[in-house]
């Protein structure tokens, strides 16, 4: 039946994987709509977790792969040039790393630009509409 299914649909995909993470991904849907609650506190206890207990392992990861990069750069695959032997550079090194830069700039300021104010400013602003409005002084 599922095979039949899939075909009328047209899925390319394996049909018992498809259906299965489609069930899984409504059943958690359902779950999320209907204790908003109870699934909140589950997230901030295993996010705490994490937290708590895995942040040698984030730190390990990225040193692990900071070394594995600098080995790359410095050992005979560093010097492979992608592209026919031919080829000249499209873009020089420094056009490359001003792209980078400019990505890795315009990643952070959409992450945090919305959060920065909110997060540096010692009270939180208020909204426009309960801002205090100076009082008129009445003429004698």
């Amino acid at each position: 039946m599922r095979e039949q299914l899939a075909r009328k649909l047209g899925l390319r995909e394996d049909a018992p994987i498809f259906f299965a993470s489609a069930g899984f991904m409504v059943v958690f849907l359902v779950v999320l709509i209907a204790v908003p609650g109870l699934v909140e506190q589950v997230f901030l206890l295993g996010r705490q977790w994490i937290v708590e207990n895995l942040g040698w392992f984030f730190i390990s990861g990225v040193s692990a792969w900071l070394v594995f990069l600098l080995w790359i750069a410095v050992s005979r695959y560093g010097t492979v040039r992608l592209g026919d032997p031919g080829d000249r550079l499209t873009y020089s090194n420094v056009s490359w790393f001003t792209m980078l830069f400019a990505g890795g700039i315009g990643t952070v300021q959409m992450f945090w630009g919305s959060r920065n104010r909110s997060c540096t400013s010692p009270t939180r602003p208020s909204p426009v509409w309960r801002r205090s409005r100076p009082k008129r002084r009445r003429r004698p």
